[in-house]
């Protein structure tokens, strides 16, 4: 089974490019985030995929930007069996099956505009609530939590909610998620690269059960217009 996720920008308009890209290498699964309609329009003249959108953080956190959404594609073989939104905003998730596998898929933007702390905590409820042996988690996490960021983060919450606090700044992000998702027996199964070249950042991950069979981790280092990279792992299915 093969897994991509891929935060595709919404002001990228190499829609042909990204839709060549997703087309061409047999993904069973994709979760991409801020997808604006161009783009969903050619997935959808495809009819390769059955396709699950909900509306993005981008386009509710910043009004004057391009509207867009989330969207799962889960390939026609598989046979999607619920499907839905969760209750923080920012994730929604399918269930599907083919033969003995199920599996559920939850896509994630997590806001920019929330502080570190608030992520994580947001993502310990998701983790808690939402998360089984069967969960594949993976998305944008936005996990920018830095110390030497810690001002710009800071002016970048007040800016759009008004308010900001010093004590929840203070933290390596990225790894203070993967500790997170440690505790309950899952762990980042991506290669763990650099996917946000602006900040020379991982800003996205794919979430998986410790017992899950790895056979390969891939990364493009052509972005296709965005400004995130395209990660994609190979997992072991049951027979």
């Amino acid at each position: 089974m093969r897994v991509l996720t891929w935060n595709v920008w919404a002001r990228n308009e190499r829609y042909r490019d990204v839709y060549s890209f997703i087309k061409r290498d047999g993904f069973d699964f994709i979760c991409l985030q801020e997808v604006t309609e161009p783009l969903l329009q050619m997935i959808e003249d495809d009819g390769s995929w059955s396709i699950f959108t909900h509306e993005d953080t981008f386009g509710l956190t910043h009004k004057r930007k391009k509207k867009c959404r989330m969207a799962i594609l889960a390939r026609n073989e598989f046979f999607v069996e619920k499907a839905g939104d969760i209750e923080a905003q920012g994730f929604h998730y399918i269930e599907a099956r083919r033969g003995r596998e199920r599996i559920k898929i939850i896509n994630a933007h997590m806001e920019n505009t929330l502080s570190p702390a608030a992520r994580l905590k947001q993502l310990d409820s998701i983790m808690r609530r939402h998360v089984d042996g069967r969960t594949i988690l993976c998305g944008d996490f936005n996990a920018f939590g830095r110390k030497w960021l810690k001002p710009v983060l800071m002016l970048f919450e007040r800016i759009h909610s008004g308010s900001s606090r010093a004590d929840e700044y203070g933290m390596h992000e990225k790894r203070s998620l993967l500790e997170l998702v440690r505790r309950y027996g899952f762990q980042d199964v991506s290669c763990g690269k650099i996917t946000y070249p602006g900040f020379l950042m991982q800003l996205d991950f794919i979430i998986a059960p410790d017992s899950r069979v790895i056979k390969e981790r891939s990364i493009s280092r052509k972005t296709y217009g965005s400004d995130h990279s395209p990660i994609w792992v190979d997992i072991e299915l049951d027979k």
